[in-house]
């Protein structure tokens, strides 16, 4: 599994397109750090790159280290990881206290996604759902993965004023 963000840094001219990242990751079948070092030190636009395989998973970003992530919470923004904005530490707070129960509740965790509280005065970017007619969030995803192998994915759409568009929900179980 692989996850892209994108990083608020002016594209490159004639970089190709940073989701290709994601699908030659998923395509390599090097251990998630040295797949990363390999992919974030190529020509491409500014992002965040956080991808793993069953028990381990690395993250990193263009122009920065990767490093392997230890069990545990661990959150991810538009900025490097480690970035400590306040809306990343709120939603790793969050989260913390959705995953106290027996079970994830989805819509429990869409909604930490969905928070559209401005830590920032003036800042839309600052919340951890945007939702601009310039920019914004287009869709949230979540990654369930059960300690019986079972796996779901859901993610949903939005549009630029924030309303959900679709839902998309696949599951599976891991070989």
């Amino acid at each position: 599994w692989a996850v892209l963000t994108n990083l608020p840094e002016p594209l490159l001219p004639d970089a190709p397109s940073r989701g290709e990242l994601v699908l030659e990751y998923l395509h390599s079948d090097a251990p998630p750090a040295a797949a990363l070092e390999e992919l974030l030190a190529r020509k491409v636009s500014g992002c965040c790159l956080l991808a793993g395989a069953p028990g381990v998973a690395a993250w990193g970003s263009t122009g920065g280290r990767v490093a392997g992530l230890e069990p545990g919470i661990h959150a991810l923004s538009n900025a490097p990881p480690g970035t400590e904005w306040p809306k990343v530490v709120a939603g790793r707070d969050a989260l913390r206290v959705a995953l106290r129960g027996p079970e994830p509740d989805p819509e429990a965790l869409f909604a930490i996604l969905a928070d559209r509280s401005v830590p920032v005065a003036g800042e839309p970017w600052s919340a951890a759902f945007v939702a601009t007619p310039e920019f914004g969030t287009r869709c949230s995803s979540l990654l369930l993965v059960g300690r019986d192998g079972r796996v779901e994915f859901r993610e949903r759409s939005f549009d630029s004023r924030g309303g959900v568009t679709g839902e998309v929900c696949e599951s599976y179980a891991l070989v």
